[in-house]
């Protein structure tokens, strides 16, 4: 992998979470660097195997909460 960009850069990237300016130099570089564009590869594959969970609150515990920021203003 390029010494150029961290770990974290490279999930963000994966994730679509970097500005538009290191995402174009990510791919610039991956275009020519086979070991970059391997680890980017990984990243992506490792993405897909994380579940899409989706979580929500019951109503009583949102209601709780929402009761509870009402009276601490």
């Amino acid at each position: 992998m390029v010494d150029t960009f961290t770990l974290n850069q490279l999930i963000r990237y994966t994730y679509q979470e970097c500005s538009p300016d290191e995402r174009l130099l990510i791919e610039e570089i991956a275009s020519e660097d086979w070991s970059l564009r391997e680890e980017i590869e990984i990243l992506k594959a490792a993405k897909r195997f994380i579940p899409q969970v989706l979580f929500s609150a019951k109503p009583s515990s949102l209601e709780r909460i929402m009761n509870y920021s009402q009276k601490q203003v």
